[in-house]
């Protein structure tokens, strides 16, 4: 089934429950032109829902969730980013991500906590990411915890700008007991 599409460094990528395609325009990688084409076979074995549901492109890359973690693409590579997003180290957060949002200078993702909790008190993290270089072309990227939220079944985020600050908005649903708002 078709998640979402979504637009990357020119490129029209598809995501779908199998995989990441990309709509190939002109034939100059000895492939056949005017054609789809996946970049991710290895999905085609684990379809989810919830691969490449969400994404957003930030600094040249395109930010795509997937229920194992996170990848991106550039328009020529794609590459497993998850390990910069969960790990020993990050003991509050590393579960799923439920939105991104943007504003000029930061990429931001709400993530699950680590839990297989559904209940009304599970809560997510507000993170901000940003690459830095790290010399001889090599790049790095940071994770920093930006604020836990205590909504627990989020939807997606937005960056609003006004003259003089960004906003940002966090939809989801807010459970009580019995009850969904």
């Amino acid at each position: 089934a078709l998640n979402n599409l979504f637009a990357a460094n020119d490129v029209l990528v598809v995501g779908k429950e199998d995989g990441i395609w990309v709509y190939n325009r002109v034939a100059n990688d000895w492939s056949a032109a005017d054609q789809f084409k996946d970049l991710t076979p290895e999905f085609q074995r684990q379809p989810h829902p919830d691969n490449f549901l969400k994404g957003v492109e930030w600094a040249g890359w395109l930010y795509l969730a997937t229920r194992r973690g996170v990848m991106r693409f550039n328009g020529t590579a794609i590459e497993d980013v998850s390990d910069d997003f969960s790990g020993p180290q990050l003991a509050d957060f590393g579960g799923r991500v439920k939105a991104f949002a943007v504003d000029s200078n930061t990429a931001y993702m709400v993530m699950d906590t680590p839990s297989t909790d559904a209940s009304a008190t599970k809560s997510a993290w507000l993170l901000r990411f940003h690459e830095i270089d790290e010399g001889q072309g090599g790049t790095r990227i940071v994770v920093t915890p930006h604020t836990k939220l205590s909504l627990p079944d989020i939807q997606e985020a937005y960056t609003f700008y006004n003259a003089t600050n960004t906003h940002m908005y966090i939809a989801g649903r807010v459970f009580e007991t019995g009850t969904t708002y």
